[in-house]
């Protein structure tokens, strides 16, 4: 090849390169144009994404946090719990006590009033022995009062008959 050939069709090359290159210049523009405006889009995703991380793990910070003081809560209350548990076995064998002994000084009052009671029935009953006693007395003074008040009337009769 002449020198001449190699320059027209390097030239040739050169401005076809140059028509079919601006075309794809213009294209390559446009590519990249929409490639970093995607770019761009995905960088402002990746920020909103970063700030949602950086959000949820201080939300779990403070779930853990939460978590915690609620489980010492938990412990406390168990612990007051038992106390409270403890306080009211302690408090009923107390009073259990308390009552036994109630029951038993009621006890021992009811012994002394039925000691009572039996003194005074026994009372009573000698009382209701005098008392048939004086009835029997009773009985027997009416008896006679009744025999002495005949014997008046027969002796006022005998005398009405003597002075006939």
């Amino acid at each position: 090849m002449s020198k001449n050939l190699k320059k027209i069709l390097v030239t040739t090359s050169v401005v076809g390169a140059l028509a079919l290159g601006g075309g794809t210049t213009a294209y390559a523009f446009t590519s990249w144009q929409a490639g970093h405006d995607n770019l761009v889009a995905v960088a402002q995703n990746i920020d909103i994404l970063k700030g949602k991380i950086n959000d949820l793990k201080g939300a779990q910070v403070t779930n853990t946090n939460t978590i915690a003081d609620l489980r010492n809560q938990a412990d406390d209350l168990r612990r007051q719990l038992k106390n409270v548990t403890d306080s009211k076995a302690k408090d009923a064998v107390k009073h259990q006590k308390e009552l036994q002994e109630k029951i038993d000084e009621v006890n021992q009052k009811i012994a002394e009033g039925n000691t009572n009671v039996a003194k005074k029935q026994d009372e009573i009953n000698k009382l209701n022995e005098r008392l048939v006693e004086a009835n029997k007395n009773v009985s027997e003074l009416e008896k006679a009062l009744n025999d002495a008040q005949d014997l008046k009337r027969k002796s006022d009769d005998a005398v009405k008959e003597a002075n006939q």
